[in-house]
């Protein structure tokens, strides 16, 4: 997975969604499976941009992973 990227597409339907599921619940946060349990996956990995993401939805970091891995 660390060779993975992620296409535009793919951000572009990630962004509207994660705006819905704020918009409907009190998301506090959100985190890859990496950060939930990193001794057994390893995803979204190095591929995904966690930078890119915060940017757009511009929530505040304490939104995101503190120390992304990958």
């Amino acid at each position: 997975l660390e060779g993975l990227c992620f296409e535009a597409a793919q951000y572009a339907m990630l962004l509207p969604l994660l705006r819905a599921l704020a918009d409907r619940y009190p998301i506090a946060g959100i985190a890859g499976h990496e950060h939930v349990a990193p001794s057994r996956k390893r995803d979204p990995g190095g591929g995904f941009d966690w930078a890119r993401v915060r940017a757009a939805l511009a929530w505040p970091a304490i939104r995101f992973p503190q120390d992304p891995i990958g």
